[in-house]
């Protein structure tokens, strides 16, 4: 393995909870290190480490929806009566609430995305990136009130079967 003076070296201190940084510059003897408080470096549960579980949570959820339309859409190789029937499946009210899940998934996931290039491609991103965040969640809470208040009285009727 050969020295790149290019890349610091890491090191991390457990007794004081510090990670210290050292790069060695122009190529010289000398070391230059750093000392940054293991608080300032880690995650702390903030909105960038949110935002981060969550995109990857939708992108799964939507990899799931995804997988059973196709296998919903194959089944009218097994003829109509397949096809019908499971379809019909696809109508209960535990599907639907499935159908809730991936809408706001879906919508989660398309923001969040796009706050994401924001953050990537401009140089103010990263600076406003929690209040970008808070944005995602105000749109998204715009354009799913409007799908909740469609779908959920057709499943409150559908169990209560009214």
């Amino acid at each position: 393995m050969t020295y790149d003076p290019d890349f610091p070296m890491v090191y991390l201190h457990a007794r004081s909870r510090s990670v210290r940084v050292c790069q060695q510059h122009l190529g010289f003897v000398r070391w230059q290190c750093y000392d940054w408080p293991l608080e300032d470096v880690m995650y702390r549960g903030r909105e960038g480490q949110w935002a981060f579980f969550l995109h990857r949570l939708s992108g799964i959820a939507i990899l799931l929806y995804l997988l059973i339309h196709v296998l919903n859409i194959s089944a009218a190789m097994w003829g109509e009566e397949a096809s019908k029937s499971l379809f019909a499946i696809f109508h209960i009210w535990f599907f639907r609430l499935g159908l809730l899940g991936v809408i706001g998934a879906v919508l989660y996931h398309a923001l969040n995305g796009l706050r994401i290039i924001l953050m990537d491609f401009t140089g103010w991103g990263v600076k406003f990136q929690r209040e970008l965040w808070y944005g995602v969640w105000a749109l998204f809470l715009l354009f799913y009130i409007p799908a909740l208040i469609k779908i959920v009285p057709e499943i409150i009727r559908d169990i209560t079967g009214a």
